[in-house]
């Protein structure tokens, strides 16, 4: 038996990886995996990722623990846990506050948000608090021992945000209530100017800009953002005392308040380095900076989808475009109407196309089109016009097994597509008899989609989660899925005051999948405490014991 104190920290822990050598081509551990055909000699295609033969289960964990909305802890991380200890004391860390207010150095009280944020022990999991700031002040709560970086967002937006140090470090820890107020250095706000052209001659009004850069101590200092003016100018604030500059320029909002506004695309300018102005006091000035276009042009873009099987028009598919356009990138986004076309206004480059019907309504797949030259030199005012057509969905279907054999009844059965410009996620719940079925977007047989699917069997039942990367071409596919044999970690969630938690969520999360990789953390285990605090989590074996 053991016990573990909940709380997150920064500082570098001994991990304990189970790492055996390869016969073969060590590289060939972690490395994600379809089949035993992309592992090396006495590997196994475990969890979707190549694993030595011959290790049982997980020897480490971390885990991520939820109370429920209603109690009076936070979300927050424990480890490394040895499942070998047996059974585990996860204990909650209190709840302590920052409070306080916010107040300029001419003693106007602001208001505005104050964020708090925690990375932890897994490093995916990014822990945040947020409090509202008001004339009054604000009180942020955040857990006992855990590292934060806490910056303050003013409302008025020509005020930048900044990080509220303590003292000199940007880390703030606490182990009791405490309260600290910000002065914010009004009147020290450092002055930056600079203007965007199109081409290096004609402006480029009505383009969002905003920046970051370091002080002498290497903390990020954040600008305000602003809209370029007619003449293609703009000026940002940012906290004393920025260095070098790095400005990001992104298409501004629609409408706005810039008579003609450019088309722009997003584009980040890096290193920049601005020339002191003898006034306004300590003002900077960058150098005037160019989008690249050159003879760019805006063209008027539409597109009709229709299906493959029908030829008619397919109604709400979403369509993007994504490309290169001078020197940066430029992304638009519509649905299609009624009559399956969708216009867009764009600049003339080279663009990725995808559309995405319905998930849940519509018979038909993911569209990709490859990287292709959309640009016209028709007369000023012609449409481009381009014709896109879906092909119908495919059917994934097959037996859900336990590692015994046995059928497993009421599991989700979940197809999560990866490496796409668009999240498309497909989930069914298999039968009394363990059968499931799922229509997801079709591949080619060139140019085959790639899935994650996992498998939640439930937490009624002592079986594991399971993962796996399957992939899909353009046509029905039986694939059965058998879940890998339970390792039981069990153990009891208490707060602070030693009394157990219920209704508590336990998430483990591994590490162990991806020797070379230590901060790909990997689900592998859910469960809920009960109303004693209990847990048991199956875990993933790839060989029964």
């Amino acid at each position: 038996m053991s016990a573990v104190r909940c709380y997150a920290t920064l500082s570098v822990i001994g991990l304990v990886l189970m790492v055996t050598a390869c016969h073969h081509k060590s590289n060939c551990l972690g490395k994600p995996c379809f089949s035993l055909d992309d592992c090396c000699g006495e590997q196994i295609c475990f969890y979707g990722y190549c694993r030595q033969k011959g290790q049982i289960g997980f020897e480490t964990v971390y885990a991520s623990l939820t109370p429920p909305a209603v109690s009076s802890y936070v979300t927050q991380q424990c480890g490394p846990i040895q499942l070998a200890d047996g059974r585990e004391t996860l204990t909650l860390q209190p709840t302590e506050t920052l409070s306080g207010s916010v107040v300029t150095d001419t003693g106007q009280n602001l208001t505005g948000e104050m964020t708090a944020t925690g990375h932890g022990l897994i490093p995916t999991l990014v822990m945040t608090s947020r409090a509202a700031v008001t004339f009054t002040g604000f009180t942020l709560p955040l857990v006992w021992g855990t590292v934060y970086q806490v910056s303050y967002t003013p409302d008025d937006p020509t005020q930048p945000p900044v990080a509220w140090l303590n003292g000199s470090t940007p880390d703030w820890t606490l182990s009791t209530n405490s309260t600290e107020n910000l002065t914010y250095l009004a009147s020290d706000l450092v002055q930056v100017s600079g203007t965007l052209t199109l081409d290096g001659q004609n402006p480029a009004p009505g383009a969002q800009i905003s920046a970051t850069s370091t002080d002498a101590n290497n903390n990020v200092l954040t600008s305000t953002t602003v809209l370029t003016d007619p003449s293609g100018a703009f000026t940002l604030f940012f906290p004393p005392v920025p260095t070098t500059f790095t400005v990001t320029v992104r298409p501004g909002p629609v409408p706005n308040s810039v008579p003609n506004p450019a088309l722009v695309p997003k584009t980040v300018f890096a290193n920049l380095v601005g020339t002191p102005l003898a006034s306004p006091h300590g003002a900077i000035s960058l150098p005037s900076q160019s989008l690249g276009l050159g003879q760019s042009t805006t063209m008027t873009t539409r597109v009709t989808v229709t299906a493959i099987d029908t030829g008619a028009p397919v109604e709400g598919a979403a369509v993007l475009f994504s490309g290169s356009v001078g020197a940066g990138t430029f992304s638009a986004s519509g649905v299609t109407l009624i009559d399956g076309t969708a216009t867009f206004l764009l600049l003339s480059g080279t663009y990725s196309t995808t559309v995405a019907p319905p998930l849940a309504t519509s018979p038909y797949g993911l569209l990709t089109v490859p990287p292709t030259l959309r640009s016209t030199t028709a007369e000023t005012g012609a449409t481009l016009l381009v014709p896109l057509t879906v092909s119908t969905k495919i059917q994934v279907s097959g037996q859900l097994y336990a590692y015994d054999g046995s059928m497993v009844p009421n599991a989700t059965v979940s197809f999560s597509l990866l490496d796409q410009a668009v999240a498309r996620q497909y989930s069914a719940t298999t039968t009394k008899n363990g059968s499931y079925s799922i229509e997801v977007d079709p591949g080619m047989s060139a140019n085959p989609l790639t899935y994650e699917v996992t498998v939640d069997p439930g937490q009624s039942v002592e079986l594991p989660r399971y993962r796996e990367l399957l992939q899909v071409s353009g046509s029905d596919v039986t694939h059965d899925i058998h879940l890998f044999a339970p390792t039981l970690a069990y153990g009891r969630v208490i707060g602070s005051d030693g009394v157990p938690v219920s209704g508590v969520t336990v998430s483990f999360f591994s590490n162990e999948l991806t020797p070379d990789d230590p901060t790909n953390f990997v689900l592998v285990g859910l469960a809920q405490t009960s109303s004693l605090g209990e847990f048991v989590v199956p875990l993933p074996t790839p060989e029964q014991p």
